[in-house]
């Protein structure tokens, strides 16, 4: 258990580029947002909070498969940070920090989930961000402080550069952690890594 630490899996995107819901691809001999889910399992996040969209019954019903607590962007056109507040306002008072997961990453490794929360647990305070080969990726840790700063309108890159001070580059061998799944292409590459 990696007491401390909450999963947000920001699940409230629209799959525009993919043409139909890209978290519900068979992937691994679950979903795209299923294999998401099982790799935070098992790094032992004691919460795991998932934020669909209000429309995304499917996707919901698939998260609620396993240990995790589903939540609505009740926002129309709702962007990442609404989802990210949405998600926050269910994290227990216990967490210190939140691990913030894209549903469209299925290739990272349980690994470097457990890496990322050992790192923060040794640097609070801080946002610690995997890199690859110096390229930066998902997902990152927030100490729940800075994440509540959060500023109307800021993205969450715009957090981290408002931050810049306070994060923390961990490199990892894990190339998961740049593969995201946008278009039909990305799909077929990932299904070739599992």
């Amino acid at each position: 258990m990696n007491p401390g630490f909450a999963a947000i899996i920001l699940a409230a995107g629209k799959s525009s580029r993919m043409g139909h819901c890209k978290l519900l691809l068979p992937f691994g001999g679950t979903t795209v947002i299923g294999r998401v889910i099982e790799v935070l399992e098992a790094a032992l996040l004691p919460e795991i909070i998932v934020v669909v969209s209000v429309k995304a019954d499917d996707v919901a019903a698939e998260a609620a498969k396993h240990r995790v607590t589903v939540a609505r962007n009740d926002i129309p056109d709702g962007d990442m940070v609404s989802s990210l507040k949405r998600g926050r306002s269910l994290v227990s008072p216990e967490a210190a920090a939140v691990l913030v997961a894209l549903a469209d990453y299925p290739l990272v490794a349980t690994s470097t989930i457990t890496t990322l929360l050992d790192e923060s647990a040794k640097l609070p305070g801080l946002i610690v961000i995997p890199c690859c080969n110096g390229r930066r990726g998902h997902p990152v840790v927030i100490p729940l402080p800075l994440l509540d700063g959060i500023e109307h309108g800021e993205s969450l890159r715009g957090l981290i550069r408002r931050n810049s001070s306070k994060v923390r580059l961990l490199e990892v061998d894990d190339p998961g952690i740049l593969n995201d799944i946008d278009t039909p292409e990305d799909y077929r590459k990932a299904l070739c890594l599992i």
